[in-house]
């Protein structure tokens, strides 16, 4: 499994999903799904950086992984922010139903939560541990 650590900021976004990418294509991916991964990573990223009330030297830790037969990458994402389950704070994405702009937010979650296989929460010595799951096979339409 690969390790590395970034800064918690914006200016590290785009090297960890060149990471991402990197790993996912080596276990297999095609663009299509890729860009969907991607995605998940992004939008996981992002609400660290911006919800996780982490002080400027702050880093997050990325580990990315294949199983032995590369059937599926693992993406672990740690940071030291407030304590926050995101499998519990994802709201339902309803396309038919209009879309309030004063109660935006919350849908990074729901996205992370239909594209990946497995979405997993710890809170562990003082650190939130987000564990990511994505199989190497056709995808279902995200809508």
């Amino acid at each position: 499994m690969l390790k590395k650590e970034f800064q918690a900021s914006f200016d590290s976004l785009h090297e960890i999903l060149t990471l991402v990418a990197v790993q996912a294509r080596e276990c297999g991916f095609q663009d299509s799904h890729l860009s969907r991964l991607e995605l998940a990573v992004e939008e996981a990223i992002v609400n660290i950086i911006h919800y996780a009330n982490l002080p400027k030297t702050a880093t997050i830790k990325v580990s990315i992984g294949s199983t032995a037969q590369k059937q599926s990458l693992k993406v672990i994402i740690e940071d030291s922010g407030l304590p926050f389950n995101p499998i519990i704070h994802g709201k339902i994405f309803n396309p038919s139903e209009e879309v309030n702009p004063d109660e935006l937010g919350g849908y990074g979650i729901y996205f992370i939560l239909v594209i990946m296989d497995c979405v997993e929460y710890k809170r562990e010595n003082g650190f939130n541990i987000m564990t990511l799951t994505k199989h190497v096979k056709e995808s279902p339409p995200l809508l």
